[in-house]
């Protein structure tokens, strides 16, 4: 019977944990949350939701914040995003889809997002349903550790919010806010990072078993 060595055994266990961890630390691979919008404020309330989801994504340090609406729902004007982040950070970096010639966003400071009190940094649109958008992406200052530390609940229990619209033919049915319900879902990049080391450690923890009974 062919025997591995254990110190061999453990050896290649521990340059596959070296692999798996330099390709999750890669520029290839970002830390990745979503919090899904789907709690609504009293104007949301007759459309059900989710209404948007937004993701946020540390690479090297620089937070990156992507809100996108669901089919049906567009985001724009006063408080297009509010973020709690622990201090007040500044949005910059805007990129989006949709909107029209007037879309243009600017940095909001701390602001109020109607029923789900103040958040500390937040994104604006230029004007109201006409300028609104699909998604729209920035980045915030500060430097962060992971996805998972850039947002805190506020004092409702809010981490993140947006201004949607209920979008209908040639213009808004209504407009009103939504907010996370305080859980963020990994993006798949990380629970696939989490399955590989997972499978590591099983496979060492079967073959050391193997040699024992050997």
């Amino acid at each position: 019977m062919t025997r591995i060595k254990k110190g061999g055994l453990i050896s290649s266990f521990a340059i596959g944990i070296v692999l798996v961890l330099t390709l999750g630390a890669s520029g290839a691979w970002a830390d990745q949350l979503t919090y899904t919008l789907g709690t609504p404020n009293g104007a949301l309330q007759p459309y059900t939701g989710p209404y948007a989801d937004v993701t946020v994504s540390v690479t090297g340090g620089v937070a990156t914040i992507t809100a996108t609406a669901r089919s049906g729902f567009l985001i724009g004007d006063g408080g297009s995003v509010g973020l709690n982040t622990a201090a007040a950070q500044t949005a910059s970096g805007f990129s989006w889809s949709g909107g029209n010639g007037n879309t243009a966003f600017t940095n909001g400071g701390t602001g109020n997002e109607d029923g789900f009190g103040s958040f500390k940094t937040s994104a604006n649109n230029f004007d109201g349903y006409n300028s609104s958008v699909t998604s729209v992406t920035f980045t915030i200052s500060g430097t962060y550790a992971d996805a998972a530390s850039v947002l805190v609940a506020n004092s409702q229990g809010a981490k993140v919010a947006a201004h949607i619209f209920v979008a209908g033919d040639g213009g808004a049915l209504v407009t009103g806010f939504a907010a996370d319900g305080g859980t963020a879902v990994p993006e798949p990049t990380t629970i696939s990072l989490l399955a590989a080391l997972g499978g590591l450690m099983a496979f060492a923890a079967v073959r050391l078993r193997s040699q024992n009974v050997s």
